[in-house]
Order: C-alpha cells, then sequence, then structure tokens
C-alpha cells in the first residue's frame, strides 16, 4: 500500500482483508486497534431524543451546495482513470476559484498539467501541492468543513491506521488555509454523511462501527451534534451487500432543505428498494423535501452503481455515467437538471471506476472558499 495502486473501497471480512493488502484496495478495512471503551471526546448534552437536536447558533456544517472549490488527491494510480479525473480538473478549472490537486512523490505534476491542457483546461486555474498519499478517495479521508460566526475549521476524523498517509491530509489543509483542527475519535468516513437543511445525514453502518468500539447510538448522535451543529441527525438504512456502507451512493443534496434519494426497481433489488423507500420517508419527516431518483442496476450485487455520487461545482454538476444504462440514465439526468436549475449538469462516465466501489463524490472533497 501507499504506491498510488488503485484500490477497492469496501471490506468482506477476513478474506477480502487480507487481499486488501496485496491489492492496495481502496476503502479503509475497518477502523485500526482493538475495540476500546471509548467514549465521545466532546459530547453535547443538549439533546431532546435519539436525533433531535437543539437549534442554535455555534457550529453549522457546510454541505457540498456551498462549494467554491475541489480538492482532488492525484497517485499514481489516478493515472489508469485519467479520463475521469482529467473530466473533473477541467470543469473544476473553468470555476472562478479553481481545485486544488494534492499529488503524491512518484506523480509528476507536469503530465497532470498536460492532461488538463489537452482537454481544454484553463491549467494556470489549478493548484498542485506534492503530498504524502495511500489512494485517490479523498472524500473518505478528507476533513468536513464546519462554518462558525468567527470562520470555519476542518473536523478530522480517525482514517484506516494502514493508510497513515491518507490520514494526514486533514492537518495538511488546515495548514494551506491556516484554520484549527477539530479531531474526534468517532469512526466515520466522509462517505457517510451528507449535510442539507440542518440536516446531517448518515445511516445504521456508522451506528454499527462505532458500537463494535464501545459508542452508543445516543452517544455518536450526541458527537455528531457537537462536530457539526445539526438540528436533526437521521440515520437511514444502509444498503444491503454494499461494501463501503456510504450514503452518498443514494443520497445527495440537490438545493436549499432538497435531497434526492435513490429508488431500485422492486423486481430487481427488492431488500434494497424498502430499504431506500424508508431513507425517503425518514428524511421526508426530518423537513427535507425528497425527490427520488432512479438507481443504476447493479451487477449481481457485486458492483453497486450510483447518480448520487456526484459534484456539485458553482456553475456545473458532474453527473455518473454507465455505457449500458441509456433509458434508466437519461431518466435520472434530466431529473438532476430539473433539480439543480441554473447549472449545467455533464455526464462523467465512470464504468471503470465504479468498480473499485466509488465514483466522483468519492475522490472530490469540496471546501466553501
Amino acid at each position: 500500500m501507499g504506491d498510488g495502486s488503485p484500490v477497492v473501497r469496501g471490506s468482506f471480512g477476513m478474506l477480502k482483508r487480507a487481499a486488501a493488502f496485496v491489492l492496495a484496495t481502496c476503502t479503509p478495512l475497518p477502523f485500526a486497534g482493538e475495540p476500546a471503551h471509548m467514549l465521545p471526546r466532546d459530547a453535547h448534552a443538549a439533546i431532546a431524543d435519539a436525533g433531535v437536536l437543539h437549534a442554535g447558533s455555534g457550529p453549522r456544517a457546510v454541505g457540498d451546495l456551498r462549494g467554491q472549490r475541489i480538492v482532488l488527491a492525484w497517485t499514481a494510480g489516478a493515472f489508469e482513470y485519467e479520463s475521469v479525473f482529467a473530466q473533473v480538473l477541467v470543469h473544476a478549472s473553468h470555476e472562478a476559484t479553481g481545485p486544488i490537486v494534492l499529488y503524491e512523490p512518484s506523480v509528476d505534476p507536469e503530465e497532470i498539467r498536460a492532461l488538463v491542457q489537452a482537454q481544454g483546461g484553463d491549467v494556470e486555474n489549478v493548484e498542485l501541492l506534492p503530498a504524502a498519499l495511500d489512494t485517490f478517495w479523498i472524500r473518505d479521508f478528507g476533513p468536513q468543513i464546519v462554518e462558525t460566526d468567527e470562520g470555519h475549521y476542518l473536523v478530522d476524523f480517525p482514517y484506516d491506521y494502514e493508510r497513515p498517509n491518507d490520514d494526514g491530509i486533514p492537518a495538511l489543509l488546515a495548514a494551506r488555509f491556516g484554520l484549527a483542527t477539530r479531531e474526534t475519535e468517532l469512526d466515520i468516513e466522509g462517505g457517510h454523511l451528507v449535510v442539507e437543511g440542518g440536516v446531517c445525514i448518515t445511516n445504521d453502518e456508522v451506528v454499527r462501527r462505532n458500537e463494535a468500539l464501545g459508542w452508543s447510538k445516543t452517544e455518536v448522535t450526541r458527537e455528531l451534534a457537537g462536530l457539526f451543529g445539526c438540528r436533526r441527525i437521521v440515520f437511514v438504512p444502509a444498503l444491503e451487500g454494499e461494501p463501503t456502507g456510504h450514503v452518498d451512493l443514494y443520497v445527495a443534496a440537490t438545493g436549499p432543505g432538497r435531497v434526492v434519494v435513490g429508488a431500485y426497481e422492486p423486481d430487481e433489488d427488492p431488500t434494497n428498494a424498502r430499504r431506500l423507500d424508508r431513507a425517503a420517508r425518514q428524511l421526508a419527516s426530518a423537513g427535507l423535501v425528497v425527490t427520488r431518483i432512479p438507481m443504476p442496476r447493479n451487477e449481481e450485487g457485486t458492483v453497486f452503481r450510483s447518480y448520487t455520487n456526484l459534484v456539485i461545482l458553482p456553475t456545473t454538476v458532474l453527473v455518473p455515467s454507465y455505457n449500458d444504462e441509456s433509458s434508466r440514465e437519461a431518466e435520472a439526468h434530466e431529473l438532476l437538471r430539473r433539480e439543480l436549475r441554473g447549472k449545467t449538469v455533464v455526464p462523467v462516465d465512470v464504468s471503470s471506476l465504479i468498480r473499485l466501489e466509488g465514483a466522483l463524490h468519492c475522490i472530490t472533497i469540496t471546501l466553501p472558499f
């Protein structure tokens, strides 16, 4: 690991875990070490019930809709998917605030510049920073952004102990922007969290992960409240059989107080169809306007594809596209055009990348500054 090879992001038990070492697979193995009786470091006592929080002035989590620039992590393995990475960079380079690319020492930054330039990007609007990296899944290990009345701070979750370079990226970005970081022992990754309208959306996979480390659901709720100041935290069901456990594979924020939630055809995936129906009901009950979006077909339960794993830029939305989903895809992309009015929807073919268990949202983080 650490050689920049492309990596699969899920964990399937001990055999899969052993294979992850050999293949340098990409979603972290389950969080490190012996389960300890860890309690929240900054638990807020102000909680009315499990998930319902007091509103107030305090921290406010910043969702992707407020994004001004994106950050990518470019390892040597990213060149195997350069058509995806380059397209993301090209579109981001035409925004007023250009993207940042963190590149590992084995990568020649001139190759990145050449790719962006060859595809019509604004090379001068791309910032390249050297960084030690293990993988390119920056959504998982990058910091979460929180706004206060005084400015911003970065929330640093613990990341896979076998990927220490990735775990250092929040500190690097904090130094780049002169921001404080706030650390937590909560076992959660960036793909487990979608924020909109004061609602933190995560799933029961996060509860299970942290119960193994000695946290109760109430403690998880309080810790998220203390970190992000959400007025409500909703634990939607995780997808059955999907190895990452990430909520951004079936939920995306699309406007103030608005989200899209995936919908499976019941005859194709009855269990996950029911789970996503439940998620939609939960989010509507939390006060969000919910629109359902078709989910691409699973490949016999082994590859879980998504249209919600998208990237929102100030003027453009990059959405996943697949080479065998024409009718369903047309419906999904048209729905996103309606939901994200005023932005240009650009399909990006992620048919190969998704086999590593991630798409566009997974390879970016979005900053509001």
